[in-house]
């Protein structure tokens, strides 16, 4: 986690270490671009990574590019989240998502989860923009207010089945904006 672990060419040692040492959850947060590349995602499950978190911002490439500031990041990430979907075939390991939620986003939360419907993913998890960073140099252009990420994900919920909704988690939220979400679903700070 923080930065892109996967730019490490260590890694896979790490996660090897990790896994010799006994720890029962070896986990990489990524943007997933790197899991486009199969070979590189087999030799990282075969070190013992099983707990996946990719980033994902967005339901097509136009949205996720512009705000990873990446074109071709979006192709990349939905390449690897694919290879993770085919190898949880053969390898036991979690896959979450994780979605940055912000004004550029958030009238695309119905279709960012439609993009994630197909594959065999465990956890959606839209974290609320943080004014901490960049985030904070920009915040009044791409800082929702809460009620309106509150209002957005309440109107997602009834659009998707029960399975699905129980997948889905909304944080780094005040627990206090989400009053009238399921409980299942609310996060905090």
């Amino acid at each position: 986690t923080s930065g892109e672990p996967t730019l490490d060419d260590r890694l896979p040692g790490y996660v090897r270490v990790a896994h010799d040492a006994g720890f029962p959850v070896i986990g990489v947060i990524s943007n997933g671009r790197r899991f486009a590349y199969p070979s590189y995602l087999r030799t990282l499950l075969d070190a013992g990574m099983n707990n996946v978190i990719v980033s994902i911002h967005g339901h097509d490439a136009r949205v996720h590019d512009a705000l990873t500031r990446t074109r071709g990041s979006f192709d990349q990430t939905i390449r690897g989240l694919r290879n993770l979907d085919a190898m949880r075939r053969a390898w036991d390991f979690r896959i979450a998502t994780s979605t940055v939620v912000c004004r550029r986003n958030l009238p695309h939360l119905a279709a960012i989860c439609d993009l994630f419907a197909p594959l065999a993913i465990d956890r959606h998890v839209f974290n609320v923009m943080m004014p901490d960073g960049r985030g904070e140099t920009h915040l009044a252009a791409l800082m929702p207010r809460y009620r309106e990420v509150t209002a957005a994900f309440a109107a997602l919920l009834p659009t998707r089945s029960p399975e699905f909704v129980r997948r889905l988690a909304l944080v780094d939220i005040p627990y206090c904006t989400t009053e009238g979400l399921p409980d299942a679903v609310r996060g905090y700070v």
